[in-house]
C-alpha cells in the first residue's frame, strides 16, 4: 500500500514540475487536470472502499472459532433474526450467540442497529358518568336473565367511551347481587366491580369499572 501511495505521489509531481515550466499550456492544462485525478484514483487508497469493506458473515459450512469455549466449530445453521448459530463440535450441537464467535482469521459479527424505543402509549381515559345509558335495573329479574342485559349495557358504555356501569340489582337475599357479581368476575372486559357508595344505592348497586 505504501509503495503505491508513493509511486503515486512521483507520478503528480511529475506532471506538477511540467506544468511551472510551462510545458503544459492551454488544453493541456486541462488534460493535464485529469491526468492528476486519474493517478489520484488508480494510485491512492480509496476511503470510500474503506467505508465499504464487507461486514462479516457467517456461512453453513463453515469453520468457525466460539470464544467462550476456546475451540472451533463448524456451522450448521445460521439465524440471522435472532443474531444466533447453531454449530456442531465433534459430537457436539450447540447454540450460540453471534457475538460469541469469530472466524478463523478472527473477523468477528458487527452488533445490528439498536432498534428505536418505542412511546409508550398512556391509555385512553374513559369519562365515568351515572346516566341512563350507563345504568340498568334489574331487580327482580333471574340472574339468567339479568346476563345478557348486563353485557348489552358493558358493550354500549365502551362504544360511548364510559369508564363504569352502575348495576341495579336492589338489597334482598342477596342472591340477586351476588349472580351478577359472578358474572362481573369473569367478564372480560370489566377491571374490577364494588358496591355503589350509600348515596348512590348502596347494597342495592354495583358498579363495575370497565378495561
Amino acid at each position: 500500500m505504501r509503495s503505491a501511495v508513493n509511486e503515486a505521489k512521483k507520478e503528480i509531481n511529475q506532471v506538477i514540475r511540467r506544468l511551472k515550466k510551462g510545458e503544459i499550456t492551454g488544453q493541456g492544462a486541462q488534460k493535464a487536470g485529469e491526468e492528476l485525478g486519474a493517478i489520484a484514483e488508480k494510485r491512492l487508497p480509496s476511503q470510500q472502499a474503506k467505508k465499504r469493506k464487507p461486514t462479516y458473515k457467517p456461512t453453513v459450512g463453515e469453520r468457525i472459532r466460539v470464544l467462550s469455549l476456546g475451540s472451533t466449530a463448524e456451522v450448521l445453521d445460521v439465524d440471522e433474526a435472532g443474531q444466533q448459530l447453531t454449530v456442531r463440535m465433534g459430537i457436539l450441537k450447540a447454540t450460540v450467540p453471534m457475538n460469541d464467535i469469530e472466524s478463523l482469521k478472527g473477523e468477528k459479527v458487527e452488533p445490528p442497529p439498536p432498534k428505536a424505543a418505542r412511546v409508550a402509549q398512556k391509555p385512553k381515559q374513559r369519562t365515568i358518568l351515572r346516566t341512563s345509558k350507563t345504568s340498568a335495573d334489574i331487580r327482580g329479574a333471574r340472574v339468567i336473565d339479568a346476563e345478557p342485559v348486563i353485557d348489552k349495557l358493558i358493550a354500549g358504555a365502551i362504544a360511548a367511551d364510559q369508564g363504569a356501569v352502575w348495576i341495579i340489582h336492589g338489597k334482598g337475599t342477596g342472591k340477586l347481587r351476588e349472580g351478577v357479581q359472578g358474572f362481573l368476575k369473569q367478564h372480560a372486559l370489566v377491571e374490577r366491580y364494588g358496591i355503589a357508595e350509600k348515596n348512590a344505592g348502596g347494597a342495592g348497586v354495583t358498579i363495575a369499572y370497565l378495561k
